[in-house]
């Protein structure tokens, strides 16, 4: 197995899984805008929340222990072959088994039983995480303590998603959830502050993925707004929309990289988890407001209010969790671009309520009114990031 101490940054195979990774899950933003459901739109975040919990375990796996999808390179013995062979295939079972996830997921939004394909595949994702983490630890005996905490809680998970899988129908929902809290709830707890006392965790290679996923699912928000509703659903083009809505995405990136991408995670006890929330947060979100907009730009006879706050509020959410990386991550000098962050998010949830009531119908309005908050969001992070770096290079 490769060293991570072999390679810097993440390797080709990463970035694979993580593009087919993030692609199966994209499908879940399709039917955000669709329902007033709040009991399904929790369905939706909780089977989101399970999505990320796989891809975040993996990618912990990969930044302690190499990339399990990485070929051996030469010179390596037939055990260690083997165990490389093991983690691989570990690996593309999981992938597939996510894939299978985001067919099977119970979002009509109003789904009250979940489909026993979920829970096959939510079963064969979580057994695909745990033997990748019992492998690791045959990779290097010194980390045996990470896999057997994990065992625990990802045995009895298990156990419930296949009680989920075998019931008739009656407790699955319920049993599924349960597995989650024990999984996700019960694991973090008992983990403790492991990530930040187990080296080495490369930090900067955790925010590099990070901010890839958060790449492919801006991508996505752009994709779904403009490619895929306009090739499938649209009765007309029109110029505008294409303009308002890449303005928007471009001008979310821009305030992402200005404010996030240059601070590795936060090396304090606890960075990681809070590091790891808060991008599921942001990325829920973007999600989120995608569904919201690709109902809220779709020609029809009026444009329901409940589409527009899904869209604004999303990226209100987004916006903010930002500014809550920007605080966390930075000095005391920052605490004034995440403050302004919280200013433009406050924005953008007022105009989305107060468009969506006083112009309802006209999606013009709504869209364009955010992007000029995000446009003029982006242009003063950007101006605030150079006069930043005019004043080191002064100093300096």
């Amino acid at each position: 197995m490769t060293s991570w101490a072999e390679r810097k940054g993440a390797s080709p195979y990463e970035l694979f899984y993580d593009l087919v990774f993030v692609g199966a899950i994209l499908g879940l933003s399709l039917s955000f805008g669709r329902t007033t459901s709040f009991g399904a739109l929790l369905v939706a975040a909780a089977t989101f929340l399970f999505a990320w919990w796989i891809w975040q375990e993996t990618m912990l796996f990969s930044n302690r222990f190499g990339d399990p999808l990485a070929p051996l390179p030469a010179g390596g013995t037939p055990r260690e072959a083997r165990i490389a062979f093991a983690t691989r295939v570990a690996c593309l079972i999981q992938m597939v088994a996510i894939v299978l996830l985001a067919l099977d997921e119970p979002v009509g939004l109003a789904a009250n039983q979940i489909d026993s394909g979920f829970a096959w595949a939510s079963l064969v994702a979580t057994a695909s995480v745990l033997a990748l983490w019992e492998l690791g630890s045959r990779i290097d005996p010194e980390r045996v303590a990470e896999a057997r905490k994990r065992r625990a809680w990802s045995l009895v998970a298990i156990v419930l998603f296949l009680a989920a899988a075998l019931s008739p129908g009656v407790f699955d929902e319920g049993l599924w959830g349960l597995g989650l809290i024990v999984l996700i709830g019960a694991g973090s707890i008992l983990r403790g502050r492991e990530e930040s006392s187990m080296p080495p965790t490369k930090l900067s290679h955790i925010s590099e993925r990070l901010m890839l996923f958060v790449l492919i699912v801006s991508g996505d928000l752009f994709l779904k707004i403009i490619v895929y509703w306009n090739a499938s659903l649209a009765q007309n083009f029109e110029v505008i929309q294409l303009v308002f809505v890449s303005l928007i995405v471009f001008s979310f990136f821009r305030i992402y990289t200005s404010a996030v991408v240059a601070r590795p995670v936060p090396s304090r006890p606890s960075g990681l988890k809070v590091w790891l929330g808060l991008h599921y947060v942001l990325s829920f979100a973007l999600l989120l407001s995608a569904g919201g907009m690709v109902e809220y730009v779709t020609p029809k006879e009026g444009v329901d209010t409940w589409i527009l706050l899904v869209a604004g509020i999303g990226l209100a959410v987004s916006v903010l969790a930002i500014a809550a990386l920007t605080a966390y991550a930075g000095p005391t000098v920052d605490r004034s671009r995440a403050l302004g962050l919280c200013v433009s998010a406050a924005l953008l949830a007022a105009a989305a309520v107060a468009v969506g009531f006083l112009t309802p119908e006209d999606w013009r309005i709504g869209v364009g009114t955010l992007a000029v908050i995000m446009v003029g969001t982006a242009i003063w992070t950007s101006l605030l990031e150079r006069s930043r770096a005019d004043a080191g290079v002064t100093a300096g």
